[in-house]
């Protein structure tokens, strides 16, 4: 499971780190929070980052749990 690539992204530029934010799935955000090969600030095409995203779709709990993780 080591060499899984947890920062593989689609065709869009989007990453699964990305879309769990985006969906508010915490429990999935959680987990790749927990691991320290996913890049967190991996943006959607340059864009916005999954916290960003988060904010945008108003999932608080998501939010909160990316900021607790960075302290």
């Amino acid at each position: 499971i080591n060499t899984i690539n947890v920062n593989l992204v689609d065709e869009f530029g989007v990453s699964g780190f990305y879309y769990a934010c985006f969906n508010g799935n915490n429990k999935i955000v959680q987990i790749m929070l927990d691991d320290a090969r996913v890049d967190v600030m991996m943006s959607k095409n340059g864009n916005w980052s999954p916290l960003m995203t988060a904010a945008a779709n108003g999932k608080t709990e998501t939010v909160k749990r990316k900021l607790c993780a960075s302290e």
